[in-house]
């Protein structure tokens, strides 16, 4: 049977592989596959890994040996993400030789059948061919073009959040309302249309080996007021062999934009408030500086959930919402089938700083989005 490979179209001989990291590698793969296979229910035998300094292939899989062969430059060079979705690709290979025996026909290599395959491992559409250049300026969603729809939203944002660094509170909250309620209009306005407009998938490291709270009560905000989902991820750091806790959210591309600023801009909030009431001498202790993020977070929370409520009583807007959230969940079961929502455990909190904490996250206004790759966040595309 003909091996199946991944080819790059562009190489770099600047290679630098220690025994140690082929063992880091070796076994964050070997996990993934796991992983994998437990989503997807699949009953496949661990394969063989073998990392390779080569300039021919990204990835190939070898069914006389059961060996996926990966290049080490891939591992060198670029996201992990990178590396695990070369791997699922070469697991869609696995896939259709195991149908392709049921079938008793041999597909193409990439064909019909592979193609099915991809789709059923959530494999990103990018990553379904032969040829796949990873340096592609297009492959990063932040420089496809937007509809006209699109592009006259944001520059609407843009200008309104630029009125929440007012210092006039009011002046700033009525800003930051309105912008929420352009949103809304323009799921309402577009609601057919956005049914063809592919989702985008944001990969935010939290740069942590454990998920600390106020992260979980961010990410719940967004997928709470900004229509996006979400599902908590591992994220290997491979030259430190740890494993990373960080998150993969999903929504149109004009909806991630926005809750990539929010997700960065309430972390700079919490940091820049909580210095204050540190140098205040208001918060000391872990326990009070955790419960002043939560609580910060939770008055902010609380300020969007009153004005959703309140925009749904006078325009009766939720059932079209709730019908692209429905969309949006499908999504979602698709890349990760099985995947649950999940919350956070009972938290130890100070009621004294958590409750001051709440009065000053209803005072938190949006500032001007950035619309520019965030550091430390991997973007990437994948199918409707």
């Amino acid at each position: 049977m003909e091996a199946c490979e991944v080819f790059f179209l562009v190489y770099s001989a600047d290679m630098n592989w220690t025994p140690e990291l082929n063992r880091y590698a070796t076994l964050h793969l070997q996990n993934h596959f796991s992983f994998i296979c437990r989503t997807h229910t699949l009953h496949f035998s661990a394969p063989n890994f073998v990392f390779v300094d080569v300039g021919s292939f990204w990835g190939k899989w070898d069914p006389v040996t059961r060996t996926i062969f990966i290049a080490q430059r891939l591992v060198l060079e670029y996201d992990w993400a990178y590396v695990e979705w070369v791997m699922v690709h070469e697991m869609a290979h696995m896939l259709t030789e195991s149908w392709d025996r049921v079938r008793l026909r041999p597909g193409a290599p990439h064909g019909e059948v592979f193609q099915r395959a991809c789709s059923t491992l959530g494999l990103p559409a990018f990553m379904r061919t032969a040829q796949v250049d990873l340096e592609a300026r297009q492959l990063d969603w932040h420089f496809h073009e937007t509809s006209a729809e699109t592009t006259k939203l944001m520059d609407k944002c843009k200008k309104l959040l630029a009125l929440a660094t007012s210092s006039n509170e009011h002046e700033a909250f009525a800003a930051m309302s309105k912008v929420r309620e352009l949103y809304e209009r323009y799921h309402l306005d577009h609601s057919e249309s956005l049914y063809q407009e592919p989702f985008v998938n944001l990969r935010i490291c939290f740069g942590k080996k454990v998920t600390h709270v106020h992260f979980l009560r961010i990410i719940s905000i967004l997928t709470r007021h900004f229509s996006v989902q979400s599902i908590h991820i591992d994220m290997p750091d491979i030259a430190n062999n740890v494993i990373l806790r960080g998150v993969e959210l999903m929504g149109t591309r004009a909806d991630i934009l926005m809750a990539e600023y929010v997700y960065y801009f309430l972390l700079q909030q919490l940091e820049s408030r909580l210095a204050d009431q540190k140098k205040r001498g208001k918060v000391r202790g872990t326990i009070q500086i955790k419960s002043y993020r939560i609580g910060l977070l939770d008055g902010f929370d609380s300020k969007l959930e009153e004005e959703k409520m309140a925009r749904e009583r006078r325009s009766q807007t939720g059932l079209v919402l709730a019908k692209s959230t429905v969309r949006l969940d499908q999504y979602l079961d698709e890349c990760y089938p099985g995947s649950v929502k999940t919350f956070g455990n009972t938290q130890r909190i100070d009621s004294s700083v958590f409750s001051r904490a709440q009065q000053d996250g209803r005072s938190i206004a949006l500032h001007k989005p950035v619309e520019s790759r965030a550091k430390g966040s991997q973007q990437l595309e994948l199918r409707t």
